[in-house]
């Protein structure tokens, strides 16, 4: 089982090898210890980049790029989207903010992601993308053939 970084490391490749394993992974809260969601929420966490990372508390997404010292990430410049929340999301979105910016430290067990702060402990577990191969299209759109402008046959000559 893969494990990187702990809560006493202090090494800068750790957290280049940390950031290496969770670039281009999904996490969602499983529990929390210190820290109370809003009633109904969970927090997702995406790695698209390398150091870069995106959190949904369950309205806006906050994002930008992770400074890594050792196994401890911090996120010192969010941006955020704007949309209207209810308040108790709006308020977790801040405590998010405030938690990132301030620095975690990142475990990483198999498909397990730890983030510590102090009291509050964040242990989310990756979620895989569905597999698109498998996905059913509406048929509606998919049997329907390509409508291409043909100069020689006509502007509505049918391709494909």
């Amino acid at each position: 089982m893969e494990q990187v970084g702990s809560s006493s490391a202090d090494d800068g490749a750790v957290g280049g090898a940390i950031s290496a394993a969770l670039t281009g992974r999904d996490f969602i809260s499983t529990s929390m210890t210190g820290f109370t969601p809003a009633p109904g929420s969970q927090i997702h966490i995406s790695f698209p980049e390398p150091h870069q990372i995106s959190i949904n508390g369950g309205c806006n997404t906050l994002f930008g790029q992770i400074r890594w010292d050792g196994a401890r990430l911090e996120v010192p410049r969010l941006a955020s989207t704007k949309m209207a929340c209810e308040r108790e999301l709006t308020e977790q979105d801040t405590s998010l903010a405030t938690l990132f910016s301030e620095g975690l430290t990142a475990a990483l067990s198999g498909a397990v992601l730890t983030l510590t702060h102090g009291d509050i402990s964040i242990e989310l577990t990756e979620q895989k993308a569905p597999v698109s191969s498998g996905a059913r299209q509406d048929p509606s759109i998919s049997d329907m053939p390509a409508r291409i402008p043909d100069p020689a046959a006509g502007s509505d000559a049918v391709q494909g």
